[in-house]
């Protein structure tokens, strides 16, 4: 019997320690957030925070027999269609002008993505509201941003100037402008397009209410390159329901309908939605206790010595320099919540305040005006000290 030959043995490389999976990018929502908010910023009370940060209404809701929904409604997929008729009942429009949204910010990211083309340039007066800012941060577009003047005025002829001059692809305008409060200036749509036949207006109108404006339909009449954003969420006051529409020629916003998700907006807020549109009642209370409160906060700012900026809106943009963030820290500490702008360029030292009922805002303003004197006093006393 033959000998067997050994079996060769087959050398294997050493085994590789496995390579670490890399951490994942931050979210461009929270790298390229302009203006931060405070919301983080622990409060150290029992009793929960008052909530003065994010504009809301400052009265809620209060009809809530609608809340009882039929299961039916609930058991089948929604259909957005009574709410976009209401929004036309409302505004006096055709249904096929009403693309309802999940909220405002869903219209606003429509709007931008799909009505504007890649590597268009969008002009927009700064500050602004920070959502147009982050989403086109995560889109090939370029702002092109105009100042307002200190006193919060409306840059109208540098918009102009630059509308002239560029013929950006589209125009951003929030009227009444957040945060200052400012209004847009009464014809200048129709100024822009003069300038500039061919750009997309963008117009958000979430304060309408507040400001009174009513004449959408007059608006889309006039320039079929016209669409205008709408929301709920300010009043009546169901920001919770996420509920909004982007409104316009049925042919300009028929990109934005085509790329929607479907069943964005759900039964709920549909079935609540159509009714809290047709609550005029409800909200004309919520703008007038909005001009109720108004005037004891500015009261209140003007005793400090803080300068502020108000206009027909739901809140007040106050100006405390140097202090601004000790404030919201502290205030936050207190259980107060504000929305710290205060590394705004253009206002440095802001902070927006909400509008409440006035329960709550005498609550608030027993905590601001403590904290707020105080830090006032240190930065004041700061800036007199002399050099080391």
């Amino acid at each position: 019997m033959g000998r067997r030959r050994p079996r060769r043995q087959i050398r294997r490389p050493p085994r590789r320690p496995p390579r670490p999976h890399p951490r994942p990018a931050p979210h461009r929502r929270h790298r390229h957030r302009r203006l931060p908010a405070r919301e983080d910023l622990p409060v150290t009370t029992a009793r929960p925070p008052i909530r003065l940060d994010r504009n809301e209404s400052p009265i809620p809701w209060e009809r809530l027999e609608y809340l009882r929904l039929d299961p039916e409604t609930i058991r089948r997929y929604p259909d957005d269609a009574p709410l976009a008729r209401a929004f036309a009942e409302d505004l006096n429009l055709h249904p096929d002008f009403i693309l309802p949204t999940n909220g405002g910010d869903e219209a606003i990211a429509l709007a931008l993505e799909h009505l504007v083309p890649d590597g268009g340039r969008i002009a927009i007066p700064v500050p602004t509201f920070s959502t147009f800012e982050v989403v086109c941060d995560r889109l090939p577009r370029t702002l092109l941003r105009i100042p307002c003047a200190q006193d919060g005025a409306f840059p109208e002829k540098h918009l102009l100037d630059l509308c002239a001059q560029e013929q950006p692809e589209a125009v951003v305008l929030i009227d009444p402008n957040n945060p200052t409060g400012t209004p847009v200036p009464s014809g200048l749509p129709r100024l822009i397009r003069a300038a500039a036949p061919k750009t997309l207006i963008i117009l958000d109108r979430a304060y309408a209410d507040f400001a009174r404006l009513d004449n959408d339909a007059e608006l889309l009449a006039a320039d079929d390159r016209l669409v205008i954003i709408r929301s709920l969420s300010k009043s009546p006051g169901v920001a919770g329901l996420r509920i909004g529409a982007l409104i316009g020629d049925s042919e300009t916003i028929a990109p934005a309908w085509e790329s929607r998700l479907i069943f964005s907006v759900n039964s709920a807020a549909v079935a609540l939605g159509v009714e809290a549109l047709r609550d005029t009642e409800a909200r004309r209370r919520c703008v007038d206790a909005a001009d109720a409160a108004r005037p004891i906060l500015l009261d209140a700012l003007r005793n400090l010595g803080v300068p502020a900026l108000a206009g027909p809106t739901n809140f007040v943009l106050a100006r405390f320099g140097v202090a601004a963030a000790d404030i919201v820290r502290n205030c936050a500490q207190q259980g107060l919540l504000l929305r710290d702008l205060s590394a705004c360029p253009v206002f440095p030292g802001a902070v927006r305040i909400t509008l409440a009922e006035p329960d709550t805002l005498r609550a608030a303003l027993d905590i601001l005006q403590p904290v707020a004197a105080r830090a006032l006093n240190r930065s004041t006393a700061t800036e007199k000290s002399p050099a080391q």
